[in-house]
């Protein structure tokens, strides 16, 4: 099949055009310095937990963050919290984290429940999440009142309560969404964007990947690379370099079941961050020639010409993504059938 036309991407930011994940999208870098693939705690990007960071209200046990072997010999990270009112957890030393796709593959904690006959997280509160935060420096007790700035991306937080009205104590549950807090007398977090997703599989049975991208208008929200959630918000969307923290956080004792097993086992097979280059997104390229389009430099690019009267562009078999921050014009290509053409309109940054 043989096309023309134009898209014009500044005229139409927010279309929903298709989303695709590393492995269909050629435009994501893994970053193999920003991510891990715990074979072990790398103290020099991450921090162990082991003291009250001011957000959440447990105790941290440095020790009950380990690298140990699964069931099928492969190294993992466990976080392990062994009682309530308790936490395991790492987050990067540095906030070097910004627009990408934050990727993790990992098994929750959770429990079959016997007397409600059901899959239950209760009490838990499992988090994959990345934030910025600016604090005061003359303000040093309690912790969480010297925070004056705060911007957060939630990939996993299930909460495990229901006594909110909302039932999230369901192991196959999980919310997502951002926030933000500035400068407020309260300093409360204003949450921006929830999205709580029910009758997932159930989430310790097995290993799942969770995702997001981010973006500077958007964040999509995958889990095991399906979207779940799109949220578009060009203005109260985080735009700082952020911390990326893996935690699990026990309610205090007051909230469990008296039946409530421990150790529980937050398992994270790995976190992988990937980059995309944006350093011609103002620029234009020209694709003529099915060679061409084998040796794309991909990334973002401003414009994008594809074909010509004289030139027939074939796209290949499988997944060819093109990210552009302006225009795509298509004077003449051959999308033969097994083929998954897509434009991401992606904006500079």
């Amino acid at each position: 099949m043989k096309y023309f036309f134009i898209i014009l991407l500044q005229v139409i930011p927010y279309i929903a055009f298709a989303q695709y994940t590393p492995g269909q999208d050629r435009n994501l870098h893994l970053d193999s310095l920003l991510s891990d693939e715990f074979n072990n705690i790398d103290t020099t990007k991450w921090y162990v937990i082991n003291e009250d960071l001011g957000w959440g209200y447990a105790t941290y046990y440095k020790d009950l963050a380990t690298i140990v072997n699964d069931n099928y010999g492969n190294r993992i990270l466990r976080l392990q919290a062994t009682s309530p009112d308790s936490t395991a957890g790492i987050q990067s030393k540095k906030e070097c984290y910004q627009y990408g796709y934050y990727e993790m593959r990992a098994k929750l904690p959770g429990f079959y429940d016997s007397v409600k006959n059901s899959p239950s997280n209760h009490g838990f509160w499992t988090a994959f999440w990345c934030y910025h935060q600016k604090r005061d420096p003359n303000i040093n007790s309690p912790k969480n009142n010297n925070i004056i700035e705060h911007f957060e991306i939630d990939i996993v937080e299930p909460y495990g309560d229901s006594s909110n009205g909302i039932i999230e104590d369901d192991a196959r549950t999980n919310e997502m969404g951002h926030h933000l807090l500035i400068d407020t007398p309260t300093h409360a977090a204003k949450k921006v964007d929830t999205k709580i997703i029910h009758n997932l599989p159930v989430l310790y049975e097995d290993y799942h990947v969770y995702a997001a991208e981010f973006l500077p208008d958007k964040i999509v929200y995958y889990f095991d690379d399906s979207i779940i959630h799109i949220v578009y918000d060009t203005c109260l969307l985080p735009h700082h370099l952020m911390r990326v923290v893996m935690n699990n956080q026990i309610l205090p004792q007051s909230v469990l079941y008296t039946y409530t097993p421990f150790p529980q086992n937050y398992d994270i097979d790995y976190f992988r961050f990937y980059t995309i280059d944006t350093q011609n997104c103002t620029n234009s390229i020209n694709i003529i020639s099915d060679s061409g389009l084998t040796s794309f430099p991909y990334g973002v690019w401003g414009i994008i010409n594809i074909g010509n009267s004289n030139n027939t562009v074939h796209i290949p078999l499988g997944y060819t993504v093109l990210r552009v921050s302006n225009y795509l014009e298509i004077q003449n290509i051959d999308i033969p059938l097994g083929s998954d053409f897509s434009v991401e309109p992606t904006k500079c940054f």
